[in-house]
């Protein structure tokens, strides 16, 4: 039925990255006030903010 309205034109593939040492983050400080974090996996949008927060004070 909607085969002839509707027709995919781009997808995309997310992969969230998973530490299999049993830690829960990554945080490096690569060189001066250069900072890498990941810990979020898949609710980066609802925990994103509040983890930023936390970090930043914890410098």
């Amino acid at each position: 039925m909607f085969a002839d309205f509707w027709s995919l034109k781009e997808s995309c593939n997310g992969v969230y990255p998973k530490m299999t040492n049993g830690e829960t983050e990554l945080f490096l400080n690569p060189e001066p006030s250069v900072y890498i974090l990941n810990e979020i996996g898949g609710v980066g949008m609802t925990l994103s903010f509040g983890l930023a927060e936390e970090m930043v004070a914890s410098i």
